[in-house]
């Protein structure tokens, strides 16, 4: 896989792009042994952005490890100009850490700037139940209203007795079933459930609870021997007024994360 993606990135570089990688090695990337994927990915013209400006050192990427196993590689006409590492847990839930790189877009896209693109939240996720089962419902009714199953059916009788070919009349039903089948699931997410995208104001209530579930997740996974920021901890249990939260015991905290997620809801 690392030979195939180094013919890949020496094929990008000889068309005169440049590369931009970030890479999970699962493997110490301070490390520049002759066959290290460092050294692989140096032999292609590219550096880790982040150790080239800081020297390797014991750098807990990951809760169970200290040495850097994540990386950013880029190719000398990628100016970084600066590049790190967030807290576990910033940003996205993950035993590894997130990591991070600033570069000259100017320079690196040679002065043209693409347009901002906006994000759109999608409204039916699978760890939402509520929205799962509305969108469920919704499809339902749609199938029925517009006979669905039924005309599926006798399409597929149509097909089986012409020989299990498609006519093209046979096509053209079934491309009209296709687009209706497709409108109505996007109708149906379209109205699962309601996203507030930010126009709901900040509440002070609302950020108690995220921070009490902030602390709770915190000192179990230092229970779990995890790494954790301790300095996190005290800021969170002074901002909660949980002064004893440490004091705890496993099986107390997970009690206190269920109900607090209940309270949440």
């Amino acid at each position: 896989m690392v030979d195939d993606l180094c013919k890949q990135i020496q094929k990008w570089r000889d068309e005169g792009c440049e590369v931009l990688l970030g890479i999970g090695a699962s493997e110490d990337l301070s490390v520049n042994s002759p066959d290290s994927i460092r050294q692989r990915f140096c032999e292609c013209g590219m550096e880790e952005a982040i150790l080239k400006r800081h020297p390797p050192m014991a750098t807990h990427q990951q809760n169970q490890s200290n040495v850097p196993i994540d990386g950013i590689f880029t190719t000398s006409g990628v100016p970084v100009l600066a590049g790190g590492y967030y807290a576990f847990g910033e940003f996205v839930e993950s035993d590894h850490r997130a990591l991070w790189i600033d570069i000259d877009l100017n320079t690196a896209l040679d002065n043209f700037t693409p347009q901002g693109s906006t994000f759109k939240p999608r409204k039916l996720t699978l760890l939402d139940k509520r929205s799962v089962k509305r969108y469920l419902q919704l499809v339902h009714l749609g199938y029925e209203e517009y006979d669905i199953p039924s005309r599926l059916t006798k399409l597929n009788q149509r097909i089986e007795s012409n020989g299990r070919q498609m006519s093209p009349s046979l096509a053209r039903k079934y491309n009209c079933l296709h687009r209706q089948m497709y409108m109505i699931r996007r109708q149906a997410e379209d109205n699962c459930r309601t996203t507030s995208s930010g126009k709901v104001p900040w509440s002070p209530k609302l950020q108690g609870f995220w921070d009490r579930l902030s602390l709770w997740k915190l000192l179990l996974k230092g229970r779990k021997r995890c790494c954790v920021s301790s300095q996190k901890v005290r800021r969170l249990m002074k901002k909660t007024r949980l002064c004893t939260a440490w004091k705890k015991t496993t099986a107390e905290l997970e009690v206190a994360l269920a109900a607090e997620r209940r309270a949440c809801k």
